[in-house]
């Protein structure tokens, strides 16, 4: 393969993406006044008189919709940490990925009009762009947040419902939420297309926890963002209707109109990070009419404390993870622990078992090894040995047995995983590798455009040769017909990629 690659891909980072409309009712009058000079005799009837100029006003009723109590999934691009992960995310912010790029600011958590301005040297005053606080909010709870002491158990924290259990107090009394009576005066009503017995998923958090989680009005200004990404190698675009616009900016040196397509996506930003060994569960809330419960509201005389044990948020989407424990094979851990006396390192995890001395332990990392954690697909926690490409000695280029073609044909990444007979701990490293190499090769559009054609033809080719029952013979004909295309196409796609 060509080891001269570039790549270059585009990306813009953009403060917000403001609907034209926010999500509402609205209402136009129209009225016409037609006026005109007295009666003029060298015209008489054609004059209108200012009395008789006035018609009656007509009100035009019409509605902005948009998502408030649910979410069709199909808005939703992606979540990381990513949906039932295991993994080092202590030290990561959970965020959720939007094909609408107006979605976090089509409502308001209050009823505030957010505009800034700021007086330039000359003393004439004029307006910028201010952040704009979104409506959503992803939150982040674990079981540690829902002790015994409260009436609500983490598994049962997420409830199917409906709109009117908002109004109510289905899950306890007077729960607070945006549409219970402890709140309706600042909460909008049921908007134009909306129903009380509209299916939604809620949320019980506790008063106490809420508190503690919640964003403040200050930060939701800061908690979403819309984001433009080069897709022109991204395959899986149309699948997740990501927004294209393509030819959207110019190179200012050429004005050429450049044709990057460009992906267009809202993000929202949690503000809490993982807990290192808990379950996490994330969720994508609305604070739609929540703004004076939240910390730092600027209308002082308008804040308010939360009265209630519980409160109830509508769901947009949820997803759990888990956060591992932290360890001494953490890249903070193995920093640490480099100059330390041996013995008083990082202690080896073995599966099932092995005994390391320090001779051999010292002469893999000398050989620019060093171990990590690594969960076995059978939930097994061990190390492995990992070693990045930038290795201190030189190193071989043949990692398996070339064919006769001489290729080294590696279908699936176990094939690479080497067993280190010393310490009795796996290599990682050519398999890891191998992994990564196929996710970049299936984000090049032509590549994995190329691959799914191959993949079409060689099934074509097959039913055609079973169909025609040509020179089959046996089962050891067919297996070795169907072994000559397979070569034929990991040759052709093999050129075609590193070209």
């Amino acid at each position: 393969m060509s080891s001269n690659i570039k790549i270059t891909e585009k990306a813009n980072f953009i403060q917000h993406h403001l609907p034209g409309l926010d999500d509402g009712s609205y209402v136009i009058g129209v009225q016409n006044v037609m006026s005109g000079t007295s009666a003029d005799p060298a015209n008489s009837g054609y004059n209108i008189t200012a009395e008789e100029g006035t018609t009656t006003a007509v009100a035009y009723k019409f509605a902005v919709t948009g998502p408030r109590y649910k979410l069709d999934p199909a808005v939703v691009h992606s979540v990381f940490p990513p949906e039932a992960a295991m993994g080092d995310f202590h030290t990561v912010i959970p965020h959720i990925v939007l094909t609408q790029k107006t979605l976090p600011w089509q409502r308001t958590p209050g009823s505030e009009v957010i505009r800034g301005k700021m007086t330039v040297s000359n003393g004439k005053t004029s307006y910028y762009d201010a952040d704009v606080p979104s409506w959503l909010a992803v939150l982040l709870l674990n079981e540690d947040d829902y002790p015994s002491s409260v009436q609500v158990a983490f598994k049962d924290a997420i409830q199917s419902g409906t709109v009117a259990d908002l109004q109510g107090s289905t899950y306890g009394t007077g729960d607070l939420s945006s549409l219970s009576p402890l709140n309706i005066s600042s909460a909008k009503p049921l908007a134009v297309g909306e129903s009380e017995e509209d299916h939604c998923q809620l949320i019980q958090i506790p008063t106490a926890v809420f508190n503690f989680i919640a964003p403040s009005y200050q930060d939701l200004a800061m908690m979403a963002n819309v984001r433009q990404v080069d897709v022109t190698n991204k395959p899986s675009d149309t699948i997740s209707k990501v927004p294209i616009e393509s030819a959207t900016y110019t190179d200012p040196t050429t004005s050429v109109p450049d044709p990057t397509d460009m992906g267009t996506y809202s993000i929202v930003l949690g503000n809490r990070l993982p807990a290192p060994g808990k379950k996490h569960l994330a969720v994508l809330v609305s604070l739609e009419g929540m703004a004076k419960y939240l910390p730092d509201y600027p209308i002082a005389a308008d804040q308010k404390t939360i009265s209630t044990d519980i409160v109830l948020l509508p769901v947009l989407r949820q997803w759990t993870f888990v956060s591992l424990p932290e360890t001494n094979y953490s890249f903070d851990g193995i920093l640490e622990n480099l100059n330390k006396q041996p013995g008083t390192g990082p202690q080896l995890k073995f599966y099932p078992s092995a005994t390391v001395s320090d001779v051999d332990a010292s002469n893999a990392l000398n050989l620019g090894y060093v171990p990590l954690n690594h969960l076995t697909r059978v939930g097994k926690q061990t190390a492995s040995w990992y070693r990045s490409p930038l290795a201190p000695v030189a190193v071989g280029t043949t990692v398996v047995e070339p064919t006769s073609s001489d290729q080294m044909q590696i279908y699936h990444p176990d094939k690479l995983l080497q067993l280190d007979p010393n310490t009795g701990i796996f290599n990682v490293t050519y398999a890891a590798a191998w992994q990564l190499g196929q996710l970049l090769a299936l984000q090049d559009k032509s590549f994995s455009t190329l691959l799914y054609q191959k993949k079409q033809d060689l099934l074509h080719k097959l039913i055609d040769l079973i169909d025609e029952k040509k020179n089959l013979g046996s089962i050891d004909g067919v297996m070795s017909t169907l072994s000559t295309i397979y070569s034929s196409f990991i040759t052709d796609a093999s050129e075609q990629q590193n070209s």
